[in-house]
């Protein structure tokens, strides 16, 4: 079925997918099979090249868990707007990719060495629904098992190249300026810092601040999962170098902008050394967050649950299906009470 096949946040590969083309991949595409009754993955090999011009080239292989792979995971949007294919080859057959995609590999490619990533546009076959489902359920663990998720917020932000320069630069100097003397004064709260940083902003400085916070990105449903699950965060833009997820949000803060977008992600974060997540709280704070793929309102969000484990997640389900699947989990576990204003899913 269509909607099947719309298996997370983005839509589906097929060259004639509705919607969201993220990637569209020739007819004679194959993909090697998934390991029968084994936790496993496939992982994108990123060939190096010396120049920029250079034609992408890519590798997949299948990874079991149990042999405890190194890679690195990508958090990134599908433009919804973004109906643009740029080539690349994987395994010797040549396929097409979203422009956002097609940016991220080419900052993520390296120039001596090759780079091991998952990337679930490339790593999932999504014609297959089976193979769909069955890479649903372990979702979390792709994310939480990747040495670094990396939070991708795309190419536009490469006219800011020149402002994050600066930016690094009078940071490095004014550390090198008051450290000497830094024993001799009195310690400055983390207020006062925020502060006296937040008065030496620059206009264009601003202008990306205001852009980062707002991101499209952060009003994705399957980005809650991905950067909640993730044990090391990296963000990148633009052509800067990656930022630490602390040092980011540091820098937004600092800024003052709200309490939306990456704060309440970080918040998030936050919560799992407080009690962790639960269902019922994960479908409320986040009945907002936006996905292609209706059931994704809820499949997107049980791998963050500590109290969902087992949870019926199938794609060929109807919505009604789906919705009474999460009412008897809810009584399952003495929440009948809870009201369907409290578990809005905005279907």
């Amino acid at each position: 079925m269509a909607e099947a096949n719309q298996s997370r946040r983005r839509e589906g590969f097929e060259q004639n997918a509705p919607g969201n083309p993220a990637v569209d991949k020739h007819a004679s595409f194959s993909y090697e099979p998934l390991i029968p009754h084994v936790d496993c993955i496939r992982l994108l090999t990123i060939e190096p090249a010396e120049l920029d011009a250079q034609p992408l080239v890519c590798g997949l292989s299948v990874v079991e868990f149990g042999d405890k792979p190194t890679y690195e995971a990508l958090s990134y949007r599908w433009g919804d707007s973004d109906t643009s294919q740029l080539p690349l080859t994987v395994d010797d057959q040549e396929c097409n990719v979203g422009k956002n995609l097609w940016d991220a590999l080419h900052y993520l490619r390296q120039k001596t060495a090759k780079r091991s990533i998952w990337i679930d546009a490339l790593c999932i076959n999504q014609k297959d629904i089976l193979e769909r489902n069955r890479q649903l359920r372990i979702m979390h663990h792709i994310y939480f098992r990747a040495a670094v998720v990396i939070v991708w917020l795309g190419a536009g932000y490469s006219k800011y190249h020149d402002t994050v320069q600066r930016m690094q630069s009078r940071r490095i100097q004014a550390h090198q300026e008051t450290a000497p003397a830094a024993a001799d004064r009195p310690a400055i709260s983390d207020l006062q810092k925020e502060q006296e940083d937040a008065a030496d902003i620059g206009r264009d400085e601003a202008e990306m601040v205001e852009q980062l916070y707002d991101d499209e990105y952060w009003r994705r449903l399957w980005i809650i999962q991905e950067v909640g699950q993730a044990d090391s965060l990296q963000v990148c833009f633009g052509r800067s170098a990656p930022l630490k997820w602390e040092a980011f949000i540091h820098f937004i803060r600092m800024h003052n902008k709200g309490s939306e977008g990456p704060i309440k992600l970080d918040q998030l974060r936050q919560s799992r050394l407080t009690g962790g997540y639960k269902l019922r709280a994960l479908l409320s704070h986040h009945r907002h967050a936006r996905c292609k793929e209706p059931r994704d309102k809820v499949y997107g969000l049980i791998g963050l649950a500590d109290d969902a484990h087992r949870f019926p997640m199938d794609y060929a389900k109807t919505l009604i299906e789906v919705w009474t699947d999460v009412m008897h989990f809810t009584w399952l576990r003495g929440f009948f009470r809870v009201t369907k204003s409290s578990l809005s899913v905005h279907w």
